[in-house]
């Protein structure tokens, strides 16, 4: 698949639907092999591509052999884990640290590699790299590898074949968190990097043909350190015996027992008795927690429970309704919110506790301040914000807000394009596209439209691109006429087994100066030989009017565009 583009439009705050150009990303692209998308002054994207001569060179990046997390880090009672890896490592085997979720795996990894001792005695290791792969498919995982140990000249990524070729000929120790993905994806992960030592952090063992390191829960000595650090001070007898029975009945969960200790913590300053429930019964300490804490705090909480489980960078957190950094901190010190370098993400069972409670009259609030802040973002940033950004749209979607999604994806939708995360932008323009269609939004229907055009040209799917592009020229974009002449003016049908998407003919005459000429409405050889394609395949009507292609509405106020 191809690497994915950002862009960014913000809606207006009112009107029935219309939508701005938030900031100035009019020019910015993005390159994947001869393909390059660009953003237009309307907001709307095209399609250029590049002659062979002039695509962008790829340098290897030096690469540090340890990388240092941004805070200080103890993997309190994990040294028979932290040898395991370190053997392995050396040995050049592939390793998988698998465990539920708040287990220590993110800790465990940021200490090893911090260390400076991971790898030294492998010869193949000439450095590290380490990433979240939280929320991302295995080829993009790969592409955010390759963009870390090679640098290219303006984001103009070589193809998925070269890219690939590329990264096997790396020997770097490459350290993957949050890597959710089946044993067959895996798999291809470590073969695609045959010469490098492969380390992934995931919930679940899939690793087959290397090294597993299962973590569980705490012993008691490092269970009664977290229990002193939190408190800051030894534990009373009581304050003891009821953190073993905690530790016992979480099995040492080191999540939970934070969760504890920050309860036993806020029991002692406010005067009340240790009394820690069971497991099962550890949801009901959330509420006393946010009894004690302010206001403001407990308010931001609840917000950020309106996409679940993900996570937030702190800015964006801060972007909320009322969202502080002292209120971050308050949320931190009470082991409500967690923090891992710089992201912040609600502590285990927080978010189960806070959605039986939980309404929608926070989502249009939490939803359009996310919209205005990936308004003024940079793509890359709002590229890590995909998981909220998903999360906040599919919530607005089961809830009947059809502008909310529209205004979401249309925020987030050419911002995701150029931030690299092409299938969460092909989400984002399905659920836009859904929602505009429901309620007839007929600009965002237009948009929505085209852009999925957009996106299944540099997929290289002609006949899908044709049709889509088409029912958006119908919708008013514009350019329309000069599609609609393409596909009234065809060349004969080439041979769909010599002709591919991304060997155009040479540029038309009137194509600027330099590498780049459109092949979007303005270069008739790519949509005329993709309409042929579809003629040739379907016949124009099966092309238009095919199962999952928009339907031609009539012309809208789009066509001023």
């Amino acid at each position: 698949m191809a690497a994915e583009l950002d862009g960014h439009v913000a809606r207006e705050a009112a009107g029935s639907g219309s939508v701005a150009v938030g900031g100035d990303l009019t020019g910015s692209q993005v390159g994947i092999g001869g393909k390059v998308v660009q953003i237009q002054a309307d907001g709307f994207a095209t399609v250029l591509f590049m002659d062979g001569a002039e695509m962008g060179r790829a340098e290897r990046r030096p690469l540090a052999r340890t990388v240092q997390a941004r805070r200080s880090l103890s993997a309190l009672g994990r040294e028979r884990e932290l040898a395991r890896l370190a053997d392995a490592v050396d040995a050049a085997e592939p390793v998988q640290v698998y465990g539920p979720s708040g287990i220590g795996k993110t800790t465990l990894l940021l200490h090893a590699t911090g260390r400076g001792t991971l790898g030294t005695a492998t010869a193949a290791v000439e450095g590290t790299v380490l990433l979240s792969a939280r929320g991302l498919p295995v080829e993009e995982v790969l592409q955010e590898i390759f963009l870390a140990t090679y640098q290219v000249t303006g984001l103009h990524l070589p193809a998925q074949a070269q890219r690939r070729s590329l990264l096997a000929a790396l020997r770097v120790l490459v350290v993957i968190d949050d890597l959710d993905c089946s044993a067959d994806e895996l798999a291809d992960l470590v073969h695609a990097l045959p010469h490098c030592v492969v380390v992934t952090a995931s919930g679940r063992m899939s690793l087959t043909g290397g090294c597993t390191i299962g973590l569980r829960g705490l012993p008691w000595p490092a269970a009664l350190t977290l229990f002193q650090d939190a408190l800051g001070r030894p534990l009373t007898a009581e304050e003891s015996a009821q953190a073993e029975r905690a530790w016992q009945s979480t099995d040492g969960h080191p999540g939970r027992l934070g969760l504890v200790a920050a309860y036993l913590r806020e029991a002692a300053e406010h005067g009340f008795p240790p009394e820690v429930p069971p497991a099962d019964g550890l949801p009901l300490l959330v509420p006393k927690l946010m009894a004690w804490i302010s206001s403001a705090a407990a308010g931001l909480l609840r917000q950020l429970a309106v996409a679940g489980d993900s996570e937030w960078s702190t800015a964006l957190v801060e972007a909320l309704p009322g969202g502080t950094a002292a209120d971050v901190e308050e949320l931190v010190r009470a082991r409500l919110l967690v923090r891992t370098e710089a992201r912040l993400r609600l502590a285990e069972g927080v978010a189960t506790a806070l959605e039986e409670n939980q309404d929608d009259s926070r989502l249009p609030a939490v939803a359009g301040a996310v919209a205005d802040w990936l308004a003024r973002a940079e793509p890359a940033d709002a590229a890590d914000e995909v998981e909220v950004v998903t999360a906040l749209v599919q919530r607005a979607a089961d809830a009947g807000l059809d502008t909310l999604v529209a205004r979401l994806a249309r925020a987030g939708a050419p911002r995701l394009m150029l931030g690299l995360r092409w299938r969460a932008w092909g989400r984002l323009l399905d659920a836009g596209l859904h929602a505009a269609k429901r309620s007839r939004l007929r600009d965002d229907e237009a948009y929505f439209t085209h852009e999925s055009g957009i996106r299944a040209l540099c997929l290289g799917d002609v006949a899908k691109a044709t049709a889509l592009l088409s029912a958006a020229a119908a919708l008013g974009v514009r350019g329309g006429e000069a599609l609609r002449e393409l596909l009234n003016d065809s060349p004969p049908p080439p041979d769909p087994g010599t002709m591919t998407a991304q060997q155009p003919a040479a540029p038309p005459s009137s194509a600027p100066a330099g590498p780049w000429h459109h092949g979007l409405l303005t270069g008739k050889a790519l949509l005329a030989a993709a309409a042929a394609v579809a003629v040739a395949a379907f016949g124009l009507t099966a092309a238009f009017g095919g199962a999952g292609t928009p339907e031609a509405g009539p012309s809208s106020s789009a066509s001023s565009r």
